[in-house]
């Protein structure tokens, strides 16, 4: 199988033109002073300035996760960057715990190995110095390494971010290579065509950042020396390793050196391997075109990644195998043919009853598969349910906001007619102002005509002019007046209009608290459905339990049988022995008598034997019997954990359900009170300035 090869791109600090990337053909140019070589991946990612990697590296690293939930060894191999480590791991415990929740809780755990030369040191406990390297038939064990429990996201981050670091020799080493193992233990369910069954498998997933293509030049043979002979040797060794492999010249001994001996599941051995490799923009074109080649030449060495198959075999099969059982218990001696004719009668009406058993077993295996697969469509059917209150629940919260939105625009507009009537209503008032100032003014001006009336009779006809002229003008502010007043009736008026306005927006959110609160009884109602589907799963549960123990029963009748065959076999032993008691004292009597006794005992142990022969085939059958009932007893016992495991996962997912509904609706609340309180305010502002 050959490893996908995936290139990320960063082009955001890109400070030449020797690199140009073409992800609709996932090639890769790289333009040298000589010429330009294209260089072709499974998958090329580009990463601009204002983007992020997390789409491009979950692309790589989901599909690579599931098949490690699924029981397969996982190998990533990291290439270029040195930093390119810390990116993948917080994608992949996202990818690990949200895709294990959805089945069971998960055990995760962790080993921190780092090699610099042929040193091997122990990242999560610095100090332990027993830590070794172990060929152990397709896979390599580091023995003496401590492994902690990951449960959690937040925790594996915060246990790699406390990894020991290298002391400042080791950092000169520039071969320096990180092993990160995340190993899970898990039930994994293999069907074939006439069954399935659950097996406890493991599985490993290892992140390998390998030393930096600086150290490769044109041919990995010719190597850029580093301080230190055993740095020098270690990736010499690595270069031989994946010229030999990748060439498939013939085989490679990976014990040469450490670095090559972690690495033999990544080079051809028992793991689904895969190659990542990190390209930088401002980089040169020969550090560019070292990754490549690097990644090229290893991405010819093909794996063989091996499922972890079921330990329990095909049940039929052990039945069909009975037959040639019997046609070899037909082959017994003339002499005890009578004896093994009435032995073999009883074998086949025990393997008659055993078949009938096994028929009735297979018939209650049918009809609980076929309970699991309706209990399946009854959990299917509710979820799609749930996924329509979901999908309900979303219409109206986006009903509701846009009823919130418009809202809050009318409250805009709303206080827009606010601030434009106050403003007319001050304009007013200050020409209602101005007019009181001119009334005050004509009065004053009246009193003084009337003054001047009582001074003079010559000037009476003047100022009796004058006053008729001021009482005009009166008469024409006491009309601007009114006209005033009449507009101050219509801004009454209008308010009013926005207070009509108002209300309707009460009544309309009164409506969708009706239609939250139908919303809420389809909750409960479906609540209540889950509860009698649960009640449905329970009463098949203790159906499975009923039938469990008359399938225990059965077995112990047969263990019963086994036990009554034992006791006879030691009855014929015994009998062996005081017949060969007899024969002692017969040949002390005579010889001819004892000539004759001999011969007698002789046919008589002969038969006894053949008979002990039948007994032990007849047991024989027995155990295999009994191995065959415990099989299916395991396998029933294993589908009914299945059916329990997945009535948690469904009460979880209820639980979700509710505690989402929960924070919505208490959310929609404040939000209605919140705008019910400005809504409030507002009409105590205008009532204030009113």
């Amino acid at each position: 199988m050959r490893p996908p090869i995936s290139i990320l791109v960063d082009v955001a600090n890109a400070s030449n033109a020797c690199l140009a990337c073409d992800p609709a053909s996932q090639s890769l140019t790289v333009k040298t002073k000589d010429d330009a070589r294209v260089f072709q991946a499974d998958q090329v990612f580009v990463q601009q300035p204002d983007q992020s990697a997390g789409p491009a590296l979950r692309a790589v690293i989901k599909p690579l996760v599931e098949r490690f939930l699924g029981g397969v060894n996982v190998t990533l191999v990291l290439l270029g960057s040195s930093d390119s480590k810390g990116s993948i791991l917080p994608i992949f415990f996202e990818s690990v715990f949200e895709q294990g929740l959805a089945m069971e809780p998960l055990k995760l755990e962790l080993s921190a190995l780092q090699i610099y030369g042929d040193l091997l040191r122990d990242l999560l406990d610095p100090s332990n110095a027993a830590v070794e390297l172990v060929n152990d038939g397709f896979s390599v064990k580091a023995n003496g390494i401590t492994r902690r429990t990951i449960s959690s996201s937040l925790i594996g981050l915060e246990t790699l971010s406390m990894l020991g670091n290298p002391t400042s020799g080791q950092a000169a080493l520039a071969a320096t290579t990180e092993i990160l193992t995340f190993e899970i233990e898990r039930d994994v369910t293999l069907s074939t065509a006439n069954m399935s069954t659950t097996e406890r498998v493991r599985s490993s997933f290892t992140i390998l950042k390998l030393l930096s293509s600086d150290l490769f030049t044109e041919e990995p043979n010719c190597l850029l020396l580093q301080e230190g002979p055993s740095v020098s040797h270690s990736v010499a060794v690595l270069a031989s390793a994946i010229n030999t492999v990748a060439s498939a010249k013939g085989r490679f001994d990976f014990t040469q050196s450490n670095l090559t001996n972690a690495m033999s599941q990544a080079l051809g051995g028992n793991s689904l391997t895969a190659y990542l490799a990190f390209v930088k923009g401002d980089a040169s074109a020969a550090q560019i075109c070292n990754v490549l080649k690097l990644a090229q030449r290893m991405g010819r060495i093909k794996n063989n990644p091996v499922h972890l198959t079921a330990s329990v075999r095909n049940l039929l099969q052990r039945v069909q195998d009975l037959a040639p059982v019997e046609e070899r218990g037909q082959m017994d001696s003339d002499a005890s043919k009578s004896y093994s004719s009435a032995q073999h009668t009883g074998t086949q009406i025990q393997n008659r009853d055993l078949k009938k058993d096994l028929s009735t077993l297979q018939a209650y295996v049918y009809e609980m598969t076929t309970k699991f697969n309706e209990l399946k469509l009854a959990n299917a059917s509710l979820e799609a349910c749930c996924k329509t209150t979901e999908k309900d629940r979303l219409a109206m919260k986006t009903e509701l906001l846009e009823a919130k939105i418009e809202l809050s625009r009318s409250l805009e507009n709303m206080d827009g007619k606010n601030g434009d009537l106050y403003a007319q209503l001050r304009k007013s008032q200050d020409d209602m102002k101005a007019v009181e100032t001119q009334l005050h003014d004509a009065k004053a001006r009246c009193l003084a005509l009337e003054e001047q009336i009582n001074k003079g009779a010559e000037d009476r006809e003047k100022l009796k002019h004058e006053l008729d002229f001021e009482k005009k003008a009166n008469a024409g502010l006491e009309k601007r007046l009114r006209v005033v007043e009449l507009k101050n009736k219509e801004i009454g008026l209008e308010m009013i209009a926005v207070m009509a306005t108002k209300n309707n927006y009460d009544r309309h959110n009164e409506s969708h608290k009706l239609e939250l609160e139908k919303l809420r009884k389809h909750n409960e109602y479906l609540k209540k459905k889950m509860e009698i589907n649960q009640k449905t799963s329970f009463s098949l549960g203790n159906e499975m339990e009923r039938m469990l123990q008359r399938e225990q029963e059965k077995l112990r009748k047969v263990t019963l049988e086994h036990n009554d065959l034992r006791s006879r076999i030691r009855e014929a032993e015994e009998e062996k022995k005081s017949a060969e008691d007899r024969l002692e004292s017969f040949q002390e009597v005579s010889a001819a008598k004892e000539y004759a006794l001999i011969q007698t005992h002789t046919s008589e142990c002969e038969g006894y034997q053949s008979q002990m022969d039948a007994m032990k085939e007849s047991m024989k059958k027995s155990q295999s019997h009994v191995e065959a009932l415990r099989a299916e007893i395991e396998e029933l016992g294993s589908k009914l954990n299945l059916a329990e495991r997945e009535k948690e996962q469904l009460q979880q997912v209820i639980a979700h359900l509710e505690d989402q509904h929960s924070i919505a609706t208490e959310h929609y609340r404040s939000k209605l009170e919140k705008l019910s309180h400005d809504v409030a305010l507002a009409g105590n502002k205008k009532d204030a300035a009113a």
